[in-house]
């Protein structure tokens, strides 16, 4: 006899109960359900924990995301988020914006007015439903973020090469974050 590997042989029987649902008059499935991941958000402040996974801590991938969206608008305009792809890598930030943006540029995020220098993102990917750019924040990035009183900025160019300026509030970024490193 053959070895069949664990997944597919889930499918036949799967398939198998299905005919036999079938029989006895009920709807079969083509396809198997797939569980789906369990997904936990806790807001701190304007900044949310988002986990997906098992609730078993090591099997958890989190991270800490603002939604920004303008107050004339319905649909978000940006969306930045930071986590670590590898528990051992460094904290990493990523920001989702529209496709609108020109080519060659950088993000930049400033924690306030003040704020001399700001991270600077790098253009990474577009898809149809934005564009993505990623900064490795530094220890006084995060202390800035921290400290930050009022609303930040987040400054790129638009196709026409115009700078556009997006207030993004810090409220809640450092409780978000310590609730991550936890």
């Amino acid at each position: 006899m053959s070895k069949i590997s664990v997944p597919i042989a889930l499918v036949f029987v799967l398939l198998a109960a299905g005919v036999c649902f079938a029989q006895k008059g009920k709807p079969a499935s083509a396809e198997p359900k797939v569980a789906e991941p369990k997904v936990s958000v806790t807001n701190y402040g304007d900044w949310a924990l988002r986990c997906q996974g098992d609730s078993n801590k090591d099997a958890k991938n989190c991270e800490v995301a603002l939604t920004i969206q303008l107050k004339d608008q319905s649909a978000p305009i940006a969306k930045i988020a930071l986590g670590r792809p590898m528990p051992e890598a460094p904290l990493q930030a990523i920001v989702l914006l529209p496709t609108n943006v020109s080519f060659p540029s950088t993000v930049k995020l400033f924690a306030s007015d003040k704020d001399p220098w700001g991270l600077d993102f790098t253009w990474r990917r577009c898809v149809q439903g934005g564009c993505f750019a990623e900064g490795i924040p530094s220890a006084e990035d995060l202390k800035n973020w921290r400290e930050a009183k009022g609303d930040g900025r987040l400054l790129f160019k638009d196709a026409t090469g115009q700078d556009l300026t997006i207030p993004v509030s810090f409220h809640g970024i450092g409780d978000a974050l310590d609730a991550l490193g936890k």
